[in-house]
């Protein structure tokens, strides 16, 4: 199962959305979910924030009634300045390996999906 580091010390905690969470019914986040790291990249505010959402393939695991869970990506950004963020993307419960890259912005993302980063280098 992927881990996601731990949040720096003097770093804001934005939380974890989790789609996985509420498999396999409620999959999305809710509005706003990703407010705190947005504005945190905006003012350069060192913040951290995850989300875990549904992979390609099965995990071998299943809910307590039974169904059947998909292995887990797990994204953890950590704003480190302003218009600078370090996104690290942990595919190693779906088969992957863990990338990080540093970006200069996030998508505005839509309701229920985390946004996506640009600028990354």
């Amino acid at each position: 199962m992927p881990t996601a580091p731990t949040v720096p010390a003097g770093t804001k905690d934005c939380g974890i959305t989790g789609a996985l969470s509420g498999w396999p019914t409620t999959t999305i986040s809710p509005p706003g979910a990703y407010a705190c790291l947005v504005d945190a990249l905006a003012a350069g505010t060192p913040a951290q924030m995850r989300a875990i959402v549904a992979g390609d393939h099965p995990s071998g695991r299943q809910t307590a009634d039974g169904y059947d869970v998909p292995a887990r990506r797990v994204t953890t950004w950590l704003v480190v300045g302003v218009r600078e963020v370090r996104e690290t993307v942990d595919l190693t419960d779906d088969g992957g390996t863990a990338t990080t890259r540093t970006c200069t912005g996030l998508t505005e993302a839509a309701v229920g999906s985390p946004p996506e980063a640009t600028g990354c280098s």
